[in-house]
């Protein structure tokens, strides 16, 4: 019981401080990005034209992305009217759901609070992630979900009592993220996993019956859009979603100057601003002590999560900063191992956020 009050505290402070990172002000900022506008612009006309299964805009159907991040505008239109508010505010409550699926992984793992709270910080204080939280883009739905179907799984890894649920929602949890941006949502979780068992050499956890009811409740969620994308207009839609938004961007770089072998580790490092120093002393720490941390079955399935996000995309020709999103949790999770050992060794001071003074004080 003392435990979960700590925890319900624990969630409480980090709500607020979300609100003021995420979504305070938001209603001030106008629909700059290009994106933004196009996203919420199709919502607005689905929302005009009374229809819930096909994105319109400008009166025509448009297949660029699937369809769960419109439906969730239409709702934030529908309860709070349209505005520079209710578009972003879908993105602002994900970015608070990655915070807390990054804090109960860390204290499920390690049973440590005040770790816990540190690491989810590190996440809801870091520059990218935190623009990412106020933009309407799809990168964070996609992320969160992500994110929250690998903390189900190793939930239920942990907790033999927990490995049905864990499983399950692994798969819901895909399947809202094949909703959200495509097949990438069941590629990326289900090949962490597949690394981390492989390691693990416990391959047969995820051979048992329960693997095969959270199939079914996959693919109940993300298919049936699909189909009926396919069947209403086949080839149109083939092409547009499946072709040009997920091969040619294997193939073609839409932004050339991006397109080298160190974008995505140096952008992913710089983007974890202001904790930038931190992230690579983590990560140096955790190559140099590699066979000690890889042996602790938490840092291993952190290695596989990041791996997993880190390949998906590292071979495609087209390169986001924002595609990688979903790996910034677990460098939060790394990051804040490593800052939490310094504030409690005498080898120094460290400079970090001025809110890891509440950790200090609960």
């Amino acid at each position: 019981m003392k435990a979960m009050k700590g925890i319900t505290k624990d969630i409480l402070i980090l709500a607020v401080i979300c609100y003021v990172f995420f979504m305070l002000g938001n209603g001030i900022l106008n629909l700059t990005n290009p994106d933004e506008v196009f996203y919420s612009g199709t919502a607005k006309e689905m929302m005009q034209n009374n229809t819930w299964s096909v994105p319109v805009l400008f009166g025509k159907p448009q297949f660029e992305k699937p369809i769960l991040t419109y439906w969730l505008m239409r709702f934030g239109f529908e309860a709070f009217g349209i505005s520079n508010f209710s578009a972003r505010i879908f993105p602002a409550v994900f970015g608070f759901l990655g915070v807390i699926g990054a804090y109960l992984f860390a204290y499920a793992a390690w049973r440590q609070r005040k770790k816990a709270f540190l690491r989810a910080l590190i996440l809801a204080g870091s520059g990218f992630y935190i623009g990412m939280a106020r933009t309407v883009f799809t990168d964070m739905i996609f992320s969160v979900f992500v994110t929250l179907a690998l903390v189900a799984f190793y939930a239920g890894y942990l907790k033999p009592k927990a490995k049905n649920t864990g499983i399950i929602l692994f798969f819901v949890f895909s399947g809202l993220a094949v909703l959200a941006k495509g097949p990438l949502g069941i590629m990326i979780p289900a090949f962490a996993v597949w690394l981390f068992l492989i390691f693990k050499k416990d391959f047969k956890f995820i051979l048992a019956p329960v693997s095969a009811l959270g199939l079914l409740v996959f693919l109940v969620i993300a298919v049936p859009w699909y189909v009926l994308m396919i069947k209403d207009y086949g080839s149109a839609f083939i092409q547009e979603f499946f072709y040009n938004d997920h091969v040619r961007r294997l193939l073609e770089a839409e932004h050339p100057s991006n397109d080298t072998w160190y974008f995505y580790p140096a952008t992913a490092v710089a983007c974890m601003a202001p904790w930038t120093l931190f992230v690579l002393a983590s990560l140096g720490r955790f190559f140099r002590d590699f066979k000690n941390k890889v042996s602790s079955p938490e840092n291993l399935f952190l290695l596989c999560w990041i791996s997993s996000v880190f390949l998906a995309f590292q071979f495609a020709h087209s390169k986001l900063v924002s595609y990688i999103l979903p790996m910034f949790p677990a460098m939060a999770i790394l990051t804040g191992d490593y800052i939490y050992d310094k504030l409690n060794s005498n080898l120094g001071p460290v400079f970090i956020f001025a809110g890891c003074a509440v950790i200090q004080r609960q």
